[in-house]
């Protein structure tokens, strides 16, 4: 037995009513030990009865050794005190944090006046409680080596099992690593984790694991303006971040013409971004000023939403690879030039907010340009990706989008 072991006194509802003057020996003690009770994996009862003869008893300890060897001793086994008699003699005590699926013998005793008396040997075997699923949660997952550490978590079934830790394992360590569900990138490629039940079921959880390689910097890939690895408001390269109406610096519940910053309420009354007397104000200003920059507002720098001539350079110099990142569909958008093919973006399909609801987040993406859609001026330049492919559109400026930042 390779645990100490806890000890819950049961006391009878009555004192023996014998007497415990140090004066009177013990004329013959008769100790008998009795069968284990409530036997779980992980505890027991022992019980026990005493008789003294004759005369009265004198100040006494009752208790119990109780251990893995047949023949459990003072050398073997783990002394377990229980409480007084009651009335009809019987005593007893808990005795828990037991290995599952182990015999163990145990035998009552009781010391008075510096002798001691037991009972015969008696055994129970504690029961086990195995492992019958377990599930990796996530069970699929992108690990970015240059990004935030992930932890898997396993759940095992039933909650009440003997043993419920598990050991993590690697299908290719070259690929990732893991040290009690926390994974670590190593190369990108792809593995499976497996968590494995450690009471000797068998049972495994297994969580397919994907490793990339994004940069949490701005990303040189060759081309005429380094590229964010996230959207704007998130560090997570498979998340939204915030979604901003065009020519507005602050993401907000609600996007409509009512609550769209340039106008009067309506697509017909814009106030500023206009060619068409039709729209509203005509400046004929096309390409939005850093003050109505949301990347330049929020990031500072040289940072600013891309132009169509960014996007466009995107398209034709990288290759775009459909994909996903923790279960986030999208493009893995890489490089071309030579000395930077090792340099990828990844693009997720996260959708546009109208109203308070978003839309199409699970196969399309919508990514605002800085140039105004002269041909109908309530509408802006967009990158619209989905599952087929990804191409130059319009969409309404009042709408919420996200941004993919820029940097000169």
């Amino acid at each position: 037995m390779n645990r100490n072991l806890f000890i819950v006194v049961v006391f009878a509802a009555m004192i023996l009513v014998v007497g415990c003057r140090k004066d009177r020996p013990v004329d013959a003690v008769s100790v008998k030990t009795e069968e284990a009770g409530s036997v779980t994996d992980k505890a027991a009862i022992l019980n026990a009865s005493v008789t003294f003869r004759s005369v009265e008893a004198a100040d006494f300890v009752c208790g119990f050794l109780v251990g893995t060897s047949s023949n459990p001793g003072p050398g073997n086994a783990i002394w377990v005190e229980a409480g007084n008699p009651g009335g009809d003699g019987k005593f007893s005590a808990r005795v828990s944090d037991l290995d599952f699926n182990t015999t163990y013998y145990f035998k009552a005793f009781v010391s008075a006046d510096a002798e001691s008396f037991y009972g015969s040997v008696k055994s129970f075997e504690t029961s086990f409680n195995p492992v019958q699923s377990i599930t990796v949660v996530p069970d699929a997952v992108t690990v970015n080596i240059a990004g935030d550490p992930v932890t898997l978590t396993a759940r095992i079934s039933p909650p009440n099992v003997s043993q419920n830790t598990v050991t993590w394992s690697s299908s290719d360590e070259k690929v990732v690593r893991v040290n009690e569900g926390k994974l670590r990138g190593v190369a990108p490629g792809t593995a499976v984790v497996t968590a494995t039940a450690t009471d000797g079921s068998g049972v495994k959880g297994v969580c397919s694991v994907t490793v990339v390689r994004i940069p949490t910097e701005a990303v040189d890939m060759g081309l005429s303006v380094y590229w964010a690895p996230c959207n704007l408001g998130t560090s997570k390269p498979e998340q939204a971040g915030s979604y901003f109406a065009w020519g507005e610096t602050s993401s907000k519940e609600s996007y409509t013409w009512a609550t769209y910053e340039l106008c009067k309420g309506t697509a017909r009354t814009l106030q500023a971004y206009n060619v068409s007397s039709g729209y509203g104000v005509v400046d004929n200003a096309t390409r939005l000023l850093p003050k109505d920059d949301a990347a330049r507002a929020i990031m500072g720098g040289r940072w600013r939403i891309p132009t169509k001539e960014d996007w466009a350079e995107l398209r034709k110099e990288c290759t775009w690879v459909l994909g996903a990142m923790n279960k986030v569909q999208g493009y893995y958008v890489t490089s071309n030039k030579e000395g930077y093919t090792d340099k990828t973006i990844f693009i997720p399909f996260v959708g546009y907010k109208s109203g308070e609801e978003i839309k199409f987040d699970e196969a399309h993406g919508y990514y605002w340009m800085s140039d105004l859609f002269t041909s109908t001026p309530s509408e802006a330049y967009i990158e619209y990706i989905h599952t087929t492919s990804h191409y130059l559109n319009s969409h309404l400026r009042c709408d919420g989008l996200p941004i993919r930042p820029v940097s000169d």
